[in-house]
């Protein structure tokens, strides 16, 4: 169990970032670490998403079927010059 402890301070000094450990022993110190860190997370966050682009599946179906339309018009076309 320390072993493991350790790993973990060590983890979250190499992210860089500052820690405070609680010990909580009774109702009211659990309260008072979950107020105090309740405190510190109140920061706004900021996240960047990625926006889909222009959407090309209308056109690229329209291409499609005039693809398909080629072929049946060329399988036609070759049936009656063999009738």
């Amino acid at each position: 169990h320390r072993r493991c402890i350790i790993c973990l301070k060590y983890l979250v000094v190499g992210l860089g970032t500052d820690y405070q450990v609680f010990q909580a022993d009774d109702a009211a110190s659990m309260s008072e670490a979950v107020a105090i860190i309740d405190s510190q997370q109140n920061l706004p966050l900021t996240w960047f998403e990625r926006t889909p682009g222009t959407d090309y599946s209308r056109l690229l179906y329209i291409i499609a079927l005039l693809c398909c339309a080629m072929l049946a018009i060329i399988a036609f076309i070759r049936l009656e010059k063999y009738k």
